[in-house]
């Protein structure tokens, strides 16, 4: 049972750093962020290297493009050891299309492998559809916004293709051992505080 829980807790921190790398790299709507193609990464003990591209293409995300639907933005992450085995990969692209979003949707339930039905989603995050293709290692996925020209269409892999490295015991951060938060009105001169950051879980650059 312990072997269970620390494999899970490895992979759990490990999936965290390949999606804040997706997130600082990735994230639509912002200033481009100029990054090197190639960078090595600390994990722990580990050196980790990160390949990245600033496009990305159907046969990258196994999953067909919308007909008519134009280009926006795309890229791909490659994570591996030193030596160059596998660890994970991530792709992603965002299509903007003028068909709306509910009939986006059914022509990819009608493509997709297994006929996936949409779902919709609702939250502080806007309303979306939601399309997904799964297996143990992988997960490919589909989601469409409305918007005012139509729709936009975001289509995501991720592939886990190895267990991540193990994390030193010592790098390993618990709830406990985060920085205290501080509260409303407990800033400095009596003004509002800014809540505490969470202490660093090793996904340094080297």
């Amino acid at each position: 049972m312990a072997r269970r829980r620390t494999k899970a807790t490895r992979g759990l921190l490990f999936i965290s750093l390949l999606l804040c790398l997706s997130a600082f790299a990735g994230a639509p709507k912002t200033a481009p962020i100029k990054e090197p193609p190639r960078e090595t990464l600390k994990w722990g003990d580990t050196e980790i290297l990160v390949e990245r591209t600033t496009t990305a293409t159907p046969d990258d995300l196994q999953l067909p493009f919308y007909a008519g639907a134009k280009f926006r933005e795309g890229y791909t992450r490659r994570l591996m050891t030193k030596d160059g085995a596998p660890l994970n990969y991530l792709a992603s692209v965002t299509l903007t299309s003028t068909d709306k979003a509910e009939k986006v949707a059914q022509d990819y339930s009608q493509r997709l492998p297994g006929k996936p039905k949409p779902e919709t989603i609702q939250d502080r995050n806007g309303k979306r559809i939601v399309l997904a293709v799964a297996s143990q290692q992988e997960v490919r996925t589909v989601t469409i916004v409305s918007t005012k020209a139509g729709s936009e269409i975001r289509l995501t892999r991720a592939i886990k293709q190895a267990d991540p490295p193990p994390l030193p015991e010592s790098k390993i951060v618990s709830p406990g051992q985060m920085g205290p938060r501080r509260g409303p009105g407990r800033g400095p001169g009596g003004g509002p505080g800014r809540p505490g950051r969470p202490g660093r879980r090793g996904g340094t650059k080297v």
